[in-house]
């Protein structure tokens, strides 16, 4: 055993090591409540300042919308003319006052919530109103006694200039506001400041004033003007208070602390008004100190349990690290090293080994797990523990029902990982992993789906929760088609077999799948179910897509010999085996034909060679034998290279180049119209561009444009929408996603960004 000077020594160690950790503890804690503290109080004062922001935008719709109401009363020709010419009521004029009264009913009702709506002209002293129409002191007769004013005070109100206030029109009740308010609008004429009649909106108070549940809910809400005149009051202000603080105070915008009082103060959108919310300071700081003392309460008690800790490991830990030496050490009595050092160093060493162990085992496991599908797929005979393998490499297949989807993914130059600079098996397997997570996800809980690579394809074997979950399975697999192909441009072909139980009858359906995509339709379906009939009668010819793979490499390996072969079964399958007749072997000598041209960087005369093959294909001018022969002719030729070839890419790519930075404005500028510009096919120009380039035509083309615009942007006061423009985008929202994307910020933030830097300069 170690001696008691050791033990005490370790002992003494673990004792040190605790209280430095409880005093780093005890340090973290006093930061994160400096930290805390201040985020609530940054939290605190931003809801105060939301809280009157709703009210203030509430507030200042409500009198948008009233200027827009009495602006479009005073553009009324029948009101204009009124107010201007007529200075009585007569039988002449009477029924276009009525007119008026009928019109100002539309302004009252259940939508907009107003009280009365009426119209006071001047010279005829006279009011049309959504009640009806009388001479002023009638109308005020009628319904206006009770108002805190008299006839007098009524008719300077009238008219007075009014450019759109509010006025409190509150009833006499004391102690309580809960009567209506007045908006006022002048209509004028020549004279600018003589009011020829005056618009009025009564509207309830409880428009401006809506209860809330906000948390300041019992916060004292007013809207003063620039002389700190109060225009609006909430119904729990103390007036005289109001007024008096007004009168000490001058009022801050954003959170100012007054004493005994924080007051939240904004400006309207127009800023003829200041909305102002006064709260009690303890009302205010309310959460903040309740916050407060929850922190306070937590370290305290978190600093005790560290404490009690501290004390118990330290008298309890030694036994087991005594313990686990011996077991390191196999029984000896003494360590000679450091007693951490060591258990460290043999910890380290059985983590190394478990780890080299692990992946080990997990690349034995995935092969074997596909060593197993394959064999259900070719029907080989499995193991008598298949079961017991199975559930090890989880493998599980607990359904009768089972299908077989195979999946031909065609490798191009535009799939979305081709900037990653990754070979195309890399390429291929990117390409897999995402069909993979798509339809795991998609089909998660309606069958249990394993995957597998055979003869060259991508195969899915799916064990069905219920038969009628095939058809789902067909239309998530038509979604996801659409999908990859718009976000990854990742195009595909797919087989898919009949329904089988018992997961014995798995190569029956992995046969029917591969049987479906070793044919391609005239009408260029992509997804193809084996229930729709023979294939030959629908219009389909032989060439499975891992012949087609089979065909380009023996091409770019220069292998004649092969590719003759391989052609000869083609053609022997499709005319003398399925005897497709001549006037759709043609589709057949297209198919060949787009092999040639979309898989190999031609020369523009080889190009204008495979083209002119196909078009006389296509219009059938050519006779089955020449056409055949033209095929094998294209192969032989494809299969060297010419030594002029780079030069001419060389030069083409310069010309490109320089067309791009002299049109980049255009908004049709594209690969499509630069391939028909050149006299070459799209396909072609993409792939000689980047490998030549790095990165792909179409980001060329669009790095050229963001350069261009951020250099308007940096050194012009145009707008984002000309910017847009000026760059070949048809609107700014296109524009701005794809500067976003570029630049990694929005183009209105990059003109602010740099506008600041110029002023700073």
């Amino acid at each position: 055993m170690l001696d008691s000077y050791k033990k005490k020594n370790l002992l003494f160690k673990w004792g040190i090591s605790y209280s430095i950790i409880l005093c780093l503890t005890i340090t973290v804690n006093i930061l994160a409540y400096a930290i805390v503290e201040k985020r609530i109080v940054e939290m605190n004062n931003r809801n105060a300042i939301e809280v009157l922001e709703h009210k203030k935008q509430s507030t200042d719709d409500l009198i948008a919308n009233l200027t827009d109401i009495s602006y479009g009363i005073s553009q009324d020709s029948t009101v204009r003319n009124l107010a201007i010419n007529v200075s009585e009521v007569d039988a002449s004029n009477r029924m276009d006052f009525f007119n008026i009264m009928e019109k100002s009913k539309r302004y009252v009702g259940v939508d907009s919530n107003f009280e009365n709506v009426f119209i006071y002209f001047n010279k005829a002293d006279y009011i049309a109103s959504y009640r009806g129409n009388a001479d002023s002191g009638q109308y005020y007769d009628f319904y206006y006694t009770d108002r805190n004013m008299s006839k007098s005070e009524w008719y300077s109100i009238l008219s007075s200039n009014h450019y759109g206030e509010l006025m409190d029109f509150s009833l006499k009740s004391e102690g309580e506001k809960k009567g209506n308010m007045l908006f006022l609008y002048s209509l004028y004429g020549s004279e600018r400041f003589k009011p020829y009649a005056t618009i009025a909106i009564e509207i309830p108070r409880s428009n401006f004033f809506l209860e809330s549940s906000d948390k300041y809910s019992k916060s004292k809400f007013l809207a003063v003007d620039d002389k700190q005149n109060i225009v609006i009051a909430d119904k729990n202000v103390d007036m005289e208070f109001a007024e008096e603080f007004l009168k000490k105070n001058k009022l801050e915008s954003g959170i100012t602390d007054y004493g005994s009082f924080v007051v939240v103060s904004v400006p309207s959108d127009d800023g003829s008004l200041t909305y102002l919310d006064i709260i009690t300071k303890d009302y205010f700081k309310k959460d903040i100190n309740r916050s407060r003392m929850v922190i306070i309460i937590c370290n305290i008690l978190c600093l005790g349990v560290l404490s009690w800790l501290i004390f118990v490991l330290n008298n309890r830990n030694y036994r087991p690290v005594k313990h686990i030496i011996d077991i390191f050490n196999d029984g000896e009595q003494s360590v000679e090293q450091d007693e951490f050092q060591y258990i460290n160093s043999k910890i380290s060493d059985m983590i190394e080994e478990n780890k080299d162990f692990n992946q080990s085992k997990q690349k034995q496991d995935e092969m074997l797990k596909e060593l197993f599908l394959l064999k259900l797929l070719s029907n080989s005979a499995l193991p008598k523990n298949k079961d017991e393998l199975f559930a090890e490499l989880g493998i599980f297949m607990p359904y009768k029902d089972f299908m077989c989807m195979l999946f031909c993914i065609e490798m191009n130059e535009d799939m979305f990982f081709v900037n990653n600079k990754t070979g195309r098996d890399t390429d291929y397997e990117l390409a897999k992993f995402a069909l993979m997570n798509i339809l795991n996800e998609k089909l998660e809980g309606k069958c249990f789906n394993y995957y597998c690579e055979i003869d060259g394809n991508f195969c899915m074997i799916s064990n069905l929760c219920a038969p009628e979950h095939s058809e789902m399975i067909f239309n998530v697999i038509c979604e996801l088609q659409e999908f990859v192909l718009k976000k990854f441009n990742i195009k595909f072909s797919c087989g898919i077999s009949r329904i089988h139980e018992t997961f014995d009858n798995i190569s029956l359906c992995y046969n029917e799948a591969r049987e479906c995509v070793s044919f391609r339709f005239f009408e260029g379906k992509q997804i193809i179910k084996y229930e729709e009939g023979k294939h030959i009668d629908n219009g389909g010819y032989y060439y499975p897509f891992n012949q087609e793979k089979q065909l380009v490499r023996m091409i770019k390996i220069s292998d004649v010999e092969g590719a003759i072969k391989l052609l000869d079964e083609l053609f022997d399958v499709n005319i003398t085996e399925l005897k497709i007749s001549p006037s759709k072997s043609k589709y057949f000598l297209l198919a060949l034909a787009n092999t040639i041209e979309e898989n190999f960087d031609l020369n523009e005369e080889r190009i204008t060679a495979v083209q002119e093959l196909k078009r006389v294909i296509e219009k059938e001018e050519i006779t089955f034998s020449s056409a055949k022969q033209e095929i094998y002719n294209a192969v032989i030729n494809t299969c060297g290279k010419f030594d002029g070839e780079k030069l001419y890419i060389d030069d083409m790519i310069e010309r490109i180049k320089e067309y791009i930075n002299n049109n980049y404005s255009d908004p049709d500028l594209n690969v499509n119209t630069m391939a028909l510009k050149f006299g070459i096919t799209a396909s072609y120009l993409s792939t000689v561009f980047k490998k030549n380039n790095v990165i792909g035509l179409k980001e060329y083309i669009i790095s050229v444009r963001m350069e261009r615009a951020k250099s308007i942007l940096s050194i012009t006061d145009y707008t984002v929408d000309k910017v847009a423009v000026m760059v070949g985008y048809t609107n700014s929202r296109s524009f701005s996603r794809a500067f976003l994307k570029y630049e990694g910020i929005s183009p209105g933030k990059y003109k602010e960004m740099n506008c600041e830097d110029l002023r700073a300069k």
